[in-house]
């Protein structure tokens, strides 16, 4: 019995028609075209997942709700071309057929008979082809339609008079040929429309048959990829032009981005522009395209009107000006780029500025007050001075002036107030010993100072004598050289001993060689030891210091002189 049923099972599968496939979606995959070109009437297949509505306008409605079209050998869908059809798309639907995904049948109509075949839904369809879609007139209002195709005869999209697209999402990838060949003009008011072209044109329109075949793209967003972006062909005289606005624009290009081959080229007010092309344009064009927004450079540019080109160094000026005469007034808004970096270049010429160095002339001339000696001031007001010397700001610019004039006025203030040390009464010099004292000539003579300050010079009778005729001693000690008292005259000299600090002034006095003399110089104190007082640099003492042996000498001279005038007069009374 088992065996019975499993044979009946696969003689149930060898009956069943061959093209009746079931896909994931439950429904069946029609394997032949779906031609509804010669139905009048309203016709529905659930088990493939379509139905086919007439209106009584003449009109169609064809419903996709997850149809799966696979043909070997057709078209997938074949459309009247001269009814008007909108085909509602639900689910998930594809088509995968050797020749056009969906094709419209032959009727011998020409440009302005077309009816128009409308793509709307809340669904997607995937069509997978040679050529893709080859509708006379396309509206696509919803929904999403995929197209894959490789090496079209013409493009992946193909029409005869107008593709009008204003929303949802198309994507078409083509290979070998171009995405978009289009009879007739190409608009594109919403919805987004994404072309993959690398071989091809992303989007070509021709005037074949004198149809208008502009190109116009004023809402929505257009991406393409393509060896050529937009291009439209004049081949019957047909004037048009390629406009771009209001929309988001983003295409790259191997060649060229935009083409007319004779006509306008307008491009203002879109919404962003991603553009990367060897070539923007090209053709015999007349470009109608919005200036760069210069705002924001002018803006900048009214600020360095106010600027005092005086306060600033030639060279930082210098390159301020350079970058503002570079820019350029006929940049367009897809140069905005250029406009924006010039204007980056001038702010930062102007972050550059340098101004010139403050005028210090006042605080040098303040300086020029300062006393040479400041060890008379008091520490105080040296203190003050000299914190304001050390801490001059010199680097202040020009527009810092004021500060300057007032660091001047500080400095003049501290010099104004330096105060003066109380002035201590200097010692004068003092006579030691040799006040008064008397020799004979040809005798060295001795004077005994404190030293004084700093010794300058003397004077004997207001003259000075020749620097070999005395010396100064180390424990400042004047002595006149003998060979100098031999040149003076008997009698009373005076002598006079200049120091920085002040002046001595003293007699001495030069006797006669008589008996006389020579006891009063016996009375005389004795003479200082030259060789001691050269070694002596002690604090001298203040009584008269002599030489013994002189004293006794003069002593014994003078007994003899004494003994001899007795014995004279002795002999004289005798006789």
């Amino acid at each position: 019995m088992r065996k019975l049923v499993v044979v009946f099972c696969m003689l149930l599968c060898f009956l069943l028609p061959m093209d009746v496939i079931q896909a994931e979606n439950g429904h069946t995959t029609r394997t032949t075209t779906l031609d509804v070109s010669a139905k009048a009437d309203s016709e529905k297949n659930e088990e493939e997942g379509w139905s086919w509505t007439a209106h009584a306008d003449g009109s169609y409605t064809l419903l996709l709700q997850d149809v799966n079209i696979e043909v070997a050998d057709d078209a997938g869908i074949c459309l009247p071309r001269d009814k008007a059809v909108t085909i509602v798309l639900e689910g998930q639907n594809t088509i995968t057929a050797a020749k056009t995904g969906i094709i419209e049948n032959w009727v011998n109509l020409g440009p302005g008979r077309y009816s128009t075949k409308t793509i709307q839904g809340n669904g997607s369809l995937i069509v997978r082809a040679n050529d893709g879609i080859n509708i006379d007139r396309l509206q696509i209002e919803s929904g999403t339609v995929e197209i894959h195709t490789r090496n079209a005869f013409l493009g992946g999209l193909t029409t005869n008079e107008a593709y009008i697209q204003n929303g949802g999402n198309v994507h078409i990838s083509s290979i070998g040929s171009d995405g978009m060949y289009l009879i007739g003009e190409m608009q594109l008011h919403g919805g987004s429309l994404h072309i993959e072209a690398k071989d091809g044109i992303g989007i070509f329109t021709d005037d074949a048959s004198a149809v208008y075949n502009a190109i116009t793209v004023d809402g929505g967003a257009l991406y393409i990829d393509a060896d050529r972006g937009l291009y439209r062909n004049k081949r019957e005289g047909v004037e048009a032009a390629v406009t771009l606005t209001n929309a988001v624009i983003d295409m790259k290009c191997r060649r060229t981005a935009i083409s007319n081959k004779e006509g306008k080229i307008i491009v203002n007010d879109l919404l962003s522009w991603t553009v990367t092309s060897p070539e923007l344009f090209a053709g015999s064009y007349e470009l109608e395209v919005d200036a760069a927004d210069y705002q924001a450079l002018d803006s900048l540019l009214q600020k360095i009107t106010g600027l005092d080109a005086d306060t600033y160094t030639a060279a930082s000026w210098g390159a301020l000006q350079k970058s503002i005469q570079s820019i350029d007034r006929g940049l367009y808004f897809y140069e905005q780029a250029s406009v924006d970096a010039i204007r980056n270049e001038i702010q930062s010429k102007k972050d550059a500025l340098v101004y010139l160095p403050a005028d210090y002339s006042s605080i040098r001339k303040v300086l020029e007050q300062v006393p040479a000696d400041m060890e008379m001031y008091t520490d105080a007001s040296r203190s003050r001075l000299y914190h304001l010397v050390f801490s001059i700001p010199w680097d202040k610019n020009i527009t810092q002036q004021t500060d300057v004039e007032a660091y001047a006025e500080s400095l003049q203030k501290a010099i104004d107030a330096l105060e003066r040390k109380p002035i201590e009464k200097e010692q004068q010099p003092k006579l030691l010993q040799g006040h008064r004292q008397k020799l004979h000539q040809g005798d060295g003579a001795y004077f005994i100072t404190d030293g004084g300050k700093k010794f300058i010079g003397i004077q004997i009778d207001g003259k000075e004598p020749a620097g070999h005729q005395f010396d100064f001693l180390e424990n400042k000690t004047i002595y006149l050289k003998p060979e100098y008292t031999a040149q003076l005259s008997e009698g009373i000299h005076t002598l006079t001993i200049v120091f920085e600090n002040g002046t001595l002034h003293t007699e001495f006095t030069i006797l006669a060689d008589t008996a006389e003399n020579q006891m009063s110089l016996v009375e005389e104190p004795k003479k200082p030891n030259r060789q001691k007082l050269e070694k002596d640099i002690s604090a001298p003492d203040t009584g008269s210091r002599v030489n013994r042996n002189a004293w006794y000498g003069s002593l014994l001279l003078s007994a003899v002189g004494v003994t001899a005038i007795l014995k004279h007069r002795h002999k004289n009374k005798v006789k």
